[in-house]
């Protein structure tokens, strides 16, 4: 049993004497494997897309065997240089050791394959087996780099933005399913990744690993209310600037925006239950805003935030058309926040765009 997944290899600093000389050499070995067995990949497809009757077979035929006797000395060579680092570090050993032991085996399963049918003269036969475990070999050494890589990868992006898993790994994982069970793998290990794995859209949300990172998100949408309820309480009451705003009371007014947030988060529950509820009849792993709230809200800071500004929104449009302030109808102005926007925006736009034509006239007069 590995003491960490794999892919999540710490830092050196977390382990003992495992340098990072000897880590990033470990990653680089084991990407080198991968790449010259996506060389023999290669030639299988190719052999797998001409007629075995045809010249052209016979001529990937020779090819290939060139590829095979090449990439043979030079992935043997790397296999010992990476048993050598395993040899050296206990830690390591205890990491890595299940993985490049399943990758040594499928790399002599290919090879006693091919020169078993190579020799026999059915090469044609075995394509779809040569194929599959060379597969198998790149998926098993994505099992290891691919989560380091990730990290690398997110480790430059802001909290909340989005990673695009198949454009980034296409190269090293080709085949779409098995990006997907890499995904797969990944959703099940969340501390592998420094963020939230989304299976369905391919994306992975950047999330800081950091205890007080994480608390300055909800300070950050704590703020963002707090700005709408001074707003709501101070500037909005009296104000005689604001065309047709009805004279109300200052806590009238508060309270009307708090029943406003109170509604938006009425529609979040209802959004996080249908999540749940598509969960279910899907066979796909996904992530749930209800399994892990503090996170989701830590990586979908900003929209939170926006979300604050635009229920703010919401609901001073409705006040200012209905003349009403009542809880219901503050309620229904909250859970609809995202339907009213689209109307209410366009007229505050269109009304400040008027404003300041109207000054520019002024000014030049």
């Amino acid at each position: 049993m590995m003491a960490a997944a794999p892919g999540a290899l710490p830092p050196a600093t977390d382990r003992g004497n495992l340098k990072g000389s000897t880590r990033n050499r470990f990653y680089g070995l084991i990407r080198a494997v991968r790449a010259d067995v996506q060389d023999v990949q290669a030639s299988i497809d190719d052999l797998s897309g001409a007629e075995s009757t045809s010249s052209r077979f016979a001529e990937l035929i020779l090819q290939a065997q060139g590829t095979m006797t090449r990439n043979k000395s030079q992935i043997q060579g790397k296999l010992g240089d990476l048993s050598s680092l395993l040899d050296d570090d206990a830690n390591l050993s205890n990491y890595g050791s299940d993985e490049l032991e399943r990758i040594r085996n499928l790399r002599l399963r290919i090879v006693e394959l091919w020169d078993r049918q190579s020799a026999a003269g059915a090469i044609a036969q075995t394509l779809p087996a040569l194929s599959r475990l060379s597969k198998d070999l790149v998926y098993t050494a994505g099992l290891i780099t691919i989560p380091q890589r990730v990290n690398e990868h997110l480790a430059s992006y802001r909290v909340g933005q989005s990673l695009d898993f198949n454009q980034q790994f296409g190269d090293e994982l080709p085949d779409a399913g098995q990006r997907k069970q890499m995904l797969e793998y990944l959703y099940s290990h969340p501390l592998a990744v420094q963020g939230i794995v989304d299976v369905p859209s391919g994306l992975i949300y950047r999330a800081s690993p950091r205890p007080a990172r994480r608390l300055v998100s909800f300070v950050l949408i704590a703020a963002a209310a707090v700005t709408g309820a001074l707003i709501f309480g101070i500037v909005l009451p009296g104000a005689d600037w604001i065309p047709n705003f009805p004279e109300v009371a200052p806590n009238t007014l508060v309270v009307a925006y708090l029943f406003a947030l109170v509604g938006s988060l009425i529609h979040l529950a209802a959004d996080a239950l249908k999540q749940v509820r598509e969960a279910r009849a899907s066979t796909t792993a996904q992530f749930l805003a209800v399994d892990s709230w503090a996170l989701w809200i830590h990586v979908r800071e900003l929209y939170f935030c926006a979300g604050v500004v635009f229920v703010g929104i919401a609901a001073f449009g409705v006040i200012a058309t209905t003349k009403r302030t009542d809880p219901l109808t503050m309620l229904l102005a909250g859970y609809s926040w995202d339907s009213l926007q689209d109307i209410f925006i366009p007229r505050l736009m269109k009304s400040l765009g008027t404003r300041s034509e109207a000054l520019v006239s002024e000014v030049k007069k």
